[in-house]
């Protein structure tokens, strides 16, 4: 019996690499998840910032988003991140990525922002595109 043995520098990273894509991140459709039916904008603005919808993430979204999920372990099979992520641009680095569960009022959401390098998350309910 062969056993193959990777150094740990190589594991942790490829475990991360093994959820994303395990968890639908690797699929190229910008549909939302969970049966919501919230109508998902082209276009949307937070504070004077317009946002636009990125029809299919990648490979340097596929790598923002390992990124997060190394840096934020706590993250990692959480329900709330489940599935394949809605993602909006306002600049060449600025990213927000939506997951959406549930229906009608009782839609929840959650958010990964990156900007300039660091990430912010954010939840709640309701249609977060009406910000």
């Amino acid at each position: 019996m062969n056993i193959l043995m990777l150094p740990h520098f190589l594991l942790y990273p490829l475990a991360v690499i093994l959820c994303i894509v395990m968890s639908g991140c690797g699929s190229s459709t910008a549909e939302p998840s969970g049966g919501s039916d919230i109508s998902v904008p082209n276009t949307f603005s937070v504070d004077e910032t317009k946002w636009t919808l990125k029809p299919a993430l990648e490979q340097g979204d596929e790598e923002i988003l390992t990124q997060f999920f190394a840096s934020q372990p706590d993250f990692q099979g959480s329900t709330d991140f489940q599935g394949q992520p809605v993602l909006f641009l306002s600049g060449e680095s600025d990213r927000r990525f939506y997951w959406l569960h549930g229906a009608g009022d009782a839609t929840s959401w959650s958010c990964v922002h990156f900007e300039d390098g660091s990430f912010d998350v954010s939840q709640g309910t309701g249609n977060p595109y009406l910000m």
